[in-house]
């Protein structure tokens, strides 16, 4: 027989709650006028209806929490939720069948049909937020094509991407989405990566740059080279990183689970007071009404607020961040963001860009056309620098021929260019500009053994480095930099971002034994790295957070990984965390709360059976809520 799908089975859970709510309000309304002289209305008020319609709700529609209880019972080995509903309905339920029998008025039947009718609406209202949280990443990941462009033998075929393997050749055209992981193989191009990061600007890339599957190529036709297959694409990690961390449990879950463990036999003991007080002292002799009582203890202080208080807030808090560009890989990490002392950074590629940049030329303006031809056949990140530096002050090519006789030496008909460093610079050389002394990284240009201009280059500070370092000294968090750099140009990056506590010269090693330091007084410390001299201390810090490139998702195993190598998501990431951690705080105190007030009254017969059921749905209501405007809330 096949099997009913996952579409049909949601589907036919919205038609079952709804019929559910049909016959529950039209019988509710049929209670509270059965007093007037209606045909109608005394048939729905015949015990054996309100009976059998509370046998199909409990018995059959209920029967889930029937097999929960076994697996609660004699698997888990444990007295929890499960079966406090599973006794409560029962016991309306069976009391019920006793009234019919007897011909009594019924009391407690509406405990063994809106009991399950609100956990039923509950599981969809749950099931619903769940769905719309991690909507939006699962729409961006089915926008990743089902076919790709692959140059096998010198002809390009159209290939299903899982039959596509790692080292294989694709080509991605103009608007086209990159089906797969890959290295640029072409010089350059213009690519979309709002996909990965959340940036809507077009970004230029350049040959031996890694793009990732989901970016749109907005340029010429791309030539790539796949270094992953679909399987393993970063797209298909985030999606199911996202899964993951929605169904692992926390530290603080763990404990809530364990607190309901505990609460629920306290909760049957409660139960069973209120009963004793109540046929004893309240209502002596009354069995019907001790039985109400119990049974609005048992419905009315149902955990299951806090079964989903710290789930739902970290389903929607993991699929925000997401979509700003930050992966939280463990839900501990929303609590351990939120205790940091102090934040260490490496300096190359995560306070800087990690790409060379021209701070000024100095020279001869004749000789830039063949430098800029020289470095289009380059690929190092200084000729990517001057490259970039030359075309934005629109210096055009050179257009002739050029022979390279040498590493970076090449000619022309009539003289010879060199790009040299200062080390390789002779002392029998012309100056036709002036010598100095500086701390820029220097590329000399050398025509026919006569210096004739100089490059001063610096890795640049990331754009609103200097306003994210004191936003995140206004989350009372100590920035720190640790680097393997030099001491002038870490204390010049320190003192322009404004870090007062530097490292400087250090080794991984030396990294390592920093952050064990910053822990000595019991401090909390994040690390902050590229993952490529950086692995010791992302390990021992008390939260890693790992800048994406090629291998930091995969195997690092950091507590966070951003994206996008811009230190803003650090402060976004922040932001996020403290969101997520007050909603957890207030959907807990709010669940206890609401016990801790409505089963004195439920012992107090304050309130009724189904006043008690609907306090329960109630609060469950109200953490769903919370979560839903904490999802709606802008970072």
């Amino acid at each position: 027989m096949k099997a009913k799908s996952p579409t049909f089975k949601k589907r036919w859970n919205y038609i079952k709650v709804i019929l559910m709510w049909m016959v529950g309000l039209i019988l509710l309304i049929a209670m509270f006028l059965h007093k007037i002289d209606n045909p109608v209305i005394k048939a729905l008020n015949n015990p054996w209806v309100l009976f059998s319609v509370g046998a199909v709700y409990t018995d059959i529609i209920g029967f889930k929490y029937f097999k929960l209880l076994y697996y609660e019972l004699f698997k888990w080995k444990r007295f929890g939720m499960n079966a406090i509903i599973v006794l409560s309905t029962q016991v309306s339920f069976w009391y019920s069948l006793y009234q019919c029998i007897v011909g009594q008025s019924l009391i407690v039947v509406e405990a063994s049909i809106f009991t399950i009718l609100f956990l039923e609406t509950g599981d969809i209202v749950r099931e619903l937020m769940q769905g719309k949280a991690a909507s939006d990443l699962k729409n961006l990941y089915a926008l990743q094509p089902k076919f790709a462009h692959v140059l096998r033998e010198n002809a390009v075929l159209d290939v299903k991407i899982k039959q596509i393997q790692k080292g294989e050749t694709i080509i991605v055209k103009t608007n086209e989405i990159i089906p797969i992981d890959s290295i640029l193989l072409t010089a350059s191009g213009g690519i979309d990566t709002q996909i990965i990061d959340g940036e809507m600007l077009e970004k230029h890339y350049v040959k031996g740059d890694t793009l990732f599957s989901g970016m749109v190529n907005k340029g010429q036709d791309l030539q790539m080279k796949t270094i992953a297959d679909s399987k393993n694409s970063l797209l298909s990690k985030m999606v199911a990183q996202i899964a993951k961390i929605q169904t692992d449990k926390s530290a603080l879950q763990t404990k809530i689970d364990k607190i309901v463990i505990w609460f629920a036999p306290l909760l049957l003991i409660l139960a069973v007071a209120g009963f004793l007080i109540s046929y004893f002292v309240s209502n002596q002799n009354n069995i019907a009404k001790a039985i109400e009582v119990m049974i609005t203890v048992l419905v009315a202080a149902c955990p299951c607020a806090l079964g989903i208080a710290i789930p739902m807030a970290i389903v929607i808090g993991s699929a925000k961040a997401a979509k700003q560009g930050i992966i939280f890989n463990s839900p501990e990490a929303f609590q351990r963001l939120g205790k940091i002392k102090y934040l260490a950074f490496d300096k190359t590629g995560t306070l800087t860009k990690g790409q060379v940049g021209v701070h000024s030329y100095t020279g001869s303006t004749a000789v830039l056309p063949y430098v800029l031809a020289i470095e289009e056949l380059e690929i190092h990140p200084i000729a990517t620098g001057i490259k970039k530096y030359l075309l934005s002050q629109g210096v055009e090519k050179y257009a002739g021929t050029l022979k390279n006789v040498a590493p970076l030496t090449y000619q022309t008909a009539d003289q010879t260019i060199k790009l040299l460093n200062q080390k390789n610079l002779s002392p029998n050389l012309e100056w036709e500009i002036k010598k100095e002394d500086n701390d820029f990284i220097e590329t000399y240009v050398v025509v026919n053994d006569k210096v004739v201009g100089l490059f001063k280059m610096a890795d640049e500070i990331r754009e609103n480095a200097k306003e994210i370092i004191q936003n995140i000294k206004q989350h009372h968090i100590t920035p720190v930099m640790i680097t393997g750099d030099k001491k002038v140009n870490a204390l010049k990056v320190a003192h322009e971002l404004g870090i007062e506590t530097v490292y400087y010269e250090k080794t991984a090693a030396e990294k390592l034994d920093i952050v064990k330091t910053l822990q000595s007084k019991n401090n909390n410390v994040a690390f902050v790295g590229d993952g490529v001299n950086d692995i010791l201390a992302i390990q021992q810090a008390n939260l890693s957070i790992a800048i994406l490139s090629p291998s930091a998702f995969v195997q690092l195993g950091s507590d966070m990984t951003l994206l996008n190598p811009d230190i803003s998501l650090i402060d976004k990431s922040i932001n996020v965390a403290k969101l997520t951690t007050k909603i957890i705080y207030t959907n807990l105190f709010w669940a206890f709360l609401y016990n801790m007030v409505v089963i004195p009254l439920a012992i107090a017969t304050i309130i009724t059976p189904l006043i008690g059921m609907a306090t329960m749905f109630a609060s469950s209501i109200l953490v769903l809520l919370n979560s839903l405007a904490f999802k709606m809330k802008k970072i």
